[in-house]
């Protein structure tokens, strides 16, 4: 977000000095440059957590997740807890109606899945 906050105030530098600036190499500013869209919403969408993210990478099975994470962001608003085992059982069934086979919600998928969305915790605060 640094980089595209230095290239937004002054977008006449040249990328090289950019680079520099920041210590990365110029393929690795251009591709910044080149994704700054989804950069930004990333960074919406995660926020804090996107600080600690060095890449965008969406899993194997991206729709499938999205609508995964609309479940789950709905059950948080309706102040449903969602532990494991239900992240797990929906995710089960859900993979079945987008026709994905040999889908196991295992505990590394489930990990991954909160780290790439930003979620902190599956359990609301006090509730179990």
């Amino acid at each position: 977000m640094d980089v595209l906050k230095k290239f937004e105030e002054n977008p006449c530098t040249s990328r090289k000095a950019l680079a520099e600036h920041f210590n990365v190499p110029e393929s690795t500013l251009r591709g910044i440059l080149k994704n700054w869209e989804l950069l930004i919403v990333a960074n919406r969408e995660c926020g804090i957590q996107s600080k600690k993210r060095s890449r965008i990478q969406g899993g194997k099975f991206e729709k499938f997740e999205k609508v995964l994470l609309l479940w789950f962001k709905e059950a948080r608003a309706s102040k449903i807890p969602v532990n494991v085992e239900l992240l797990r059982e929906n995710s089960v069934q859900l993979s079945k109606s987008f026709e994905i086979e040999s889908f196991s919600a295992s505990h590394g998928w489930v990990e991954i899945f909160k780290n790439r969305h930003g979620l902190l915790a599956l359990v609301l605060s006090g509730k179990v």
